[in-house]
C-alpha cells in the first residue's frame, strides 16, 4: 500500500469533481469537509463523501481511479466513513448504488427496502436527486465507537 486516506480540503475539490465525472458520478454538492480522499504521491486516486441525517450516515460519491481499482482503495475509503460515522454516533451507514452492490455486500452491507429507513433519512436530498431513483439501497449497522475521552 503506497497510498494514504485523508480528510479532503478545499484544495482537493477540483480533483474530487474530476474523479467523480470520470467515474460517471454526479459532482453536485461536493464540499471538502464531508469527503475523504485517497492520495498516492500527492495525486488523488479515490474519494468518498459522507453526510449525516439523524442517526444515519449516508455514504456517497465513492470513486476510485480505474488504474487503482482492486487494490483496497475503495475498501479503505468505506472504512474511513464507517469510523467517522461511528464516532459521530450514527447507528448505520446507508449507500445508494446502481452498480456497486456486490462491492458493498462484501463489506457487510445488506439490501434494505427504502421504506424501512426513518423519515429524516428518506427526506435527504440524495433520495430525491433523480439519479438515485433506481439505485439499490444498502445499509450497514454500526457498533458505537468507544468514548476514549473519559478513560479513568
Amino acid at each position: 500500500m503506497d497510498w494514504i486516506i485523508d480528510r479532503a480540503s478545499a484544495d482537493d475539490l477540483e480533483a474530487i469533481r474530476s474523479l467523480l465525472r470520470t467515474s460517471g458520478l454526479s459532482d453536485d454538492r461536493v464540499t471538502a469537509p464531508r469527503f475523504f480522499v485517497a492520495r498516492q504521491q500527492g495525486r488523488t486516486i479515490g474519494c468518498v463523501g459522507m453526510e449525516t441525517s439523524g442517526v444515519t450516515a449516508i455514504l456517497r460519491s465513492l470513486a476510485v481511479d480505474h488504474a487503482h481499482r482492486q487494490g483496497g482503495v475503495g475498501t479503505a475509503l468505506v472504512g474511513a466513513v464507517r469510523e467517522r460515522a461511528s464516532r459521530e454516533g450514527c447507528g448505520h451507514v446507508v449507500a445508494l448504488t446502481v452498480d456497486a452492490g456486490l462491492f458493498f455486500t462484501r463489506l457487510g452491507f445488506r439490501a434494505v427496502p427504502r421504506q424501512t429507513l426513518d423519515g429524516q433519512t428518506l427526506s435527504h436530498w440524495q433520495f430525491h436527486s433523480g439519479v438515485c431513483d433506481s439505485a439499490a439501497c444498502l445499509a450497514l449497522p454500526l457498533v458505537p465507537a468507544p468514548d476514549t475521552t473519559s478513560i479513568h
